[in-house]
C-alpha cells in the first residue's frame, strides 16, 4: 500500500544522544549498523491494513531493559489511530 498524498509523507526516525546538540541517526549506532536498521523506521508506506495519509508524534516506552514500545498516530481515510510497535 502506499501513502495517500493529500497529507505529505511524514515518516518517524530514531535519534539518541546525552544532549540535543549530541544526537545522532540511528545509523550511527554499533547495534544499529549491526542489524541493518536505518532512518525512517516507520512511514505510512508501511501501514498495511488501511490507506494511510501520514504517521506522527512518535513516543517511546521502555518495556525492559531491551525492549521499547513505539506509539505514532496514523491517518487513515476512515480516522486517526494510535498504533503500537515493538523495538528491541
Amino acid at each position: 500500500m502506499t501513502c495517500l498524498a493529500s497529507q505529505g509523507q511524514w515518516s518517524i526516525g530514531i535519534f539518541k544522544g546525552r544532549a540535543i546538540a549530541e544526537l545522532r541517526p540511528l545509523e550511527e549506532w554499533q547495534q544499529a549498523r549491526e542489524r541493518s536498521l536505518r532512518n525512517p523506521i516507520i512511514s505510512c508506506a508501511d501501514i498495511k491494513d488501511v490507506p494511510s495519509s501520514f504517521v506522527a508524534d512518535p513516543f517511546l516506552w521502555p518495556k525492559d531493559k531491551d525492549h521499547w514500545y513505539l506509539f505514532y498516530e496514523t491517518k487513515s481515510v476512515h480516522n486517526t489511530q494510535v498504533r503500537r510497535c515493538s523495538c528491541t
